[in-house]
């Protein structure tokens, strides 16, 4: 049998983090792009939900004990350039696990790639978008559906930047 190149990787868990009812943002120190706690598989990880906790408590210094989140959705979506390098070239594609939790309010201890943290009210998010990287965006629609039909939610992140009828989409 031939040697088939690889062609997905599984590369991302990010989490929906609800704190009175509004939803915590980190903001990028290159871009100044507002994001959502999570990341990249190091090449040794495996487990989605491992790299959850790491990415979580790295970027924002919150420690999330793993029965408190519940996944919201697997999205499939294009890698970036970068992300594609990272991986030799041998990846194109790949899986993003979206979780969620509410928690309590606690210190936040930002990571040197942040430079602030927000809680954004969903009336926030839908007006300040431009701010908002595009991803974290889409992702905060799939929790939206995911906490309507109480459905793990499937697809591609990129199919995620309708809500309510409207485009949201911002450049980053």
């Amino acid at each position: 049998m031939k040697n088939r190149q690889k062609t997905h990787h599984q590369h991302g868990s990010f989490i929906i983090l609800n704190i009175n009812g509004k939803i915590l943002f980190i903001q990028r120190e290159d871009n100044g792009k507002w994001e959502i706690p999570g990341g990249g598989f190091n090449s040794d990880e495996t487990d989605y939900k491992n790299v959850l906790l790491r990415e979580v408590q790295e970027e924002t210094g919150i420690i999330l004990a793993p029965d408190t989140i519940e996944l919201c959705a697997v999205l499939g979506q294009r890698l970036k350039k970068e992300t594609i390098a990272y991986y030799g070239g041998r990846a194109s594609a790949g899986f993003t696990f979206l979780y969620c939790a509410t928690i309590a309010p606690q210190k936040i201890s930002l990571s040197w790639e942040h430079t602030d943290y927000r809680l954004f009210s969903h009336k926030e998010i839908l007006s300040d978008y431009p701010q908002v990287s595009s991803g974290p965006l889409w992702f905060y629609f799939t929790y939206l559906e995911f906490c309507r039909t109480g459905k793990v939610q499937q697809g591609t992140l990129f199919e995620k930047r309708f809500f309510e009828g409207k485009e949201y989409y911002s450049k980053t």
